[in-house]
């Protein structure tokens, strides 16, 4: 265990630091520095972080800390963490390849998961709850993002920043250049419900898939997905809303068995998902709903803070 102030807990600086097990560990630095700091620009690739609990920290974890906008990839795998009670974000990533898997991301005062640059890392079964900013923030693109719960956090629940450079953006939007092909995001059979602001939020430029997602707002007159400049849905279908207004889409757009009802979870406000045998996202076309992973991924029992204060911090 490390407590203090100041500094770092566990950097990997390198160079050619690779394939290394962090484990375990209880980090709590009291607003000091990073818990975790992985320099991947130095080729530290390949590292799995797994089963630690990181509070108090500036970024719980932070993958490719110093790097430049051509985000190096990093090939972590960064499983059933506990990562809560950051100064900012939980995990912070400008790396690419990674995978973020059952972790329990809750109560930092920014944003529960950030990838800053960098493309295609795999997001699945993680629950992420009540951090001050939005629950996760994608501002680089063709990321998989799957079977997550996203609830009572500050601002949006997704935020697609944008995909960076883009024209009509603003700062700090058009700031970090990109260079891969800005493909899409793909947000599928993830729970969202009962975030500050908009279940779903697409800024400049940023496009996505929309597939098998139960997406609860706060106000049925407003949208529960909300679109910027150029923002693009490709595809839509199959999408449970409820206490929100479902987008309206063009034809290419799909829009296919996208449905606006309660999908009866058994008790939202005790953090209860849980679906009613009658649901209607039972009905869907290939349904699989993000507590079942993430139960999966927990040995089919959820963590103790189950039923507690759903509340988010503030902004």
């Amino acid at each position: 265990m490390r407590e203090g102030e100041g500094g770092g807990a566990i950097s990997i600086s390198g160079p050619g630091a690779t394939g290394n097990l962090i484990e375990d560990n209880v980090i709590a630095l009291n607003h000091g520095g990073v818990g975790l700091q992985i320099n991947c620009q130095r080729f530290n690739w390949g590292q799995t972080i797994r089963g630690n609990d990181i509070s108090g920290c500036y970024y719980g974890v932070q993958s490719g800390g110093g790097s430049y906008p051509t985000a190096p990839p990093g090939y972590h795998v960064v499983e059933d963490n506990e990562l809560h009670h950051n100064w900012k974000d939980g995990y912070h990533s400008k790396t690419t390849d990674n995978i973020l898997r059952g972790n329990y991301v809750h109560h930092n005062s920014s944003t529960g998961i950030t990838t800053r640059y960098g493309a295609r890392n795999v997001i699945f079964g993680n629950r992420v709850c009540q951090n001050g900013g939005h629950g996760m923030r994608l501002h680089s693109p063709s990321h998989f993002v799957m079977n997550n719960l996203v609830y009572a956090n500050g601002r949006a629940g997704i935020y697609m920043s944008s995909w960076p450079g883009a024209a009509e953006g603003q700062f700090p939007h058009n700031f970090e250049p990109y260079y891969e092909p800005p493909y899409e995001v793909w947000l599928v059979n993830n729970t969202i419900y009962g975030n500050r602001r908009a279940a779903i939020s697409g800024d400049s430029g940023s496009r996505f898939m929309l597939l098998r997602n139960i997406i609860v707002g706060n106000d049925d007159q407003v949208d529960g997905v909300l679109m910027g400049p150029s923002s693009a849905i490709r595809q839509s279908a199959g999408n449970v809303y409820w206490q929100c207004r479902a987008p309206m889409l063009r034809e290419y757009e799909g829009g296919e068995y996208d449905t606006v009802a309660d999908p009866l979870f058994v008790d939202p406000d005790a953090a209860d998902f849980r679906l009613a045998p009658n649901s209607p996202a039972r009905q869907m076309r290939d349904f699989a709903d993000a507590l079942s992973a993430v139960l999966a991924l927990h040995g089919g029992s959820l963590p103790d803070h189950a039923g507690s204060d759903m509340e988010p911090l503030a902004e």
